[in-house]
């Protein structure tokens, strides 16, 4: 079908280039269609690699619910796409295209396409997706102190936590003994770089060159996993709290370009205080 290169065309109205592409995210050239739309107030590098939890409960919380549960897609994956929807809104650019700027892999982005759209198509839920993804668009563009999340990313591209801050973040609290013995600083390299930037810790720079250097990452990856889950109770609770005060530290510096010194007794003495402590996934 030629959905692609209509959808190209200048002459045609933003609401008919919708709808093609809607028509198109399956087909064999959806990957490089660009869609004319209204030009945003925000730019891609304020858009964060992975949607913030309170965004997608905010806009997506209710999305999945008349879909069959087990087509639907996963929680991350869908925070993702969200991500990259954005971006592409404000480049115009297709999503395998944006990947790059968002610290992803256009394989990663075309495979997370056609994987939505074997879901989305069958229950018709492209137009639905668009119109929430749209809401979050018209938040960015009226929000006036947005963040330079692209900015953090590069910032903290070659960061790593001293061995001996996350032997503090992990002293003092019981039944924590094996990760505060074990003492691998990359648990808190991987955790504090995805709070500070707003991405996926198992997709942070850390880890992604531990896996290239083709050492057992097993362990780290399983820590990193359990310790970025939103049910957790006690000494890991404890322990999250601290690296989300860590990263709100971390992600103040990239901002204001200033030396990545974290004051650890701040963190210690307060993120302990209450379940509360804010966090930078709760940005805006």
């Amino acid at each position: 079908m030629y959905y692609g290169q209509i959808a190209r065309s200048l002459d045609i109205s933003p609401r008919f280039a919708q709808a093609l592409a809607t028509k198109s995210y399956s087909t064999h050239g959806h990957r490089s269609l660009r869609t004319p739309s209204r030009k945003h107030r925000y730019a891609v590098e304020e858009v964060p690699a992975y949607l913030p939890k309170l965004w997608f409960d905010a806009h997506f919380g209710d999305f999945l619910d008349d879909m069959p549960t087990d087509q639907q897609p996963r929680e991350r994956a869908l925070r993702r796409a969200v991500s990259l929807q954005l971006a592409k809104l404000a480049t115009g650019l297709a999503w395998h295209r944006c990947a790059e700027t968002l610290g992803l892999t256009p394989k990663m982005a075309a495979k997370l396409l056609s994987s939505l759209a074997k879901r989305f198509e069958p229950v018709k839920l492209w137009p639905e997706f668009d119109r929430r993804v749209d809401q979050i668009a018209d938040h960015l563009d009226i929000t006036d102190e947005r963040i330079n999340y692209a900015s953090r990313r590069r910032g903290l591209a070659e960061w790593r936590m001293p061995s001996g801050e996350w032997h503090l973040l992990t002293s003092g609290i019981p039944r924590l003994r094996r990760l505060h013995e074990q003492g691998d600083p990359d648990i808190g390299t991987a955790l504090a770089w995805a709070g500070a930037t707003q991405g996926e810790p198992l997709h942070s720079p850390v880890i992604r060159k531990a896996g290239l250097e083709i050492r057992d990452i097993t362990f780290l990856s399983k820590e990193v996993s359990v310790l970025q889950r939103d049910d957790m109770r006690g000494a890991r609770l404890r322990l999250r709290r601290r690296l989300d005060a860590y990263a709100a530290q971390l992600a103040r510096a990239c901002d204001h370009e200033t030396d990545l010194k974290i004051n650890i007794d701040d963190i210690l003495s307060a993120a302990d205080l209450s379940v509360k402590t804010p966090s930078p996934r709760a940005e805006r």
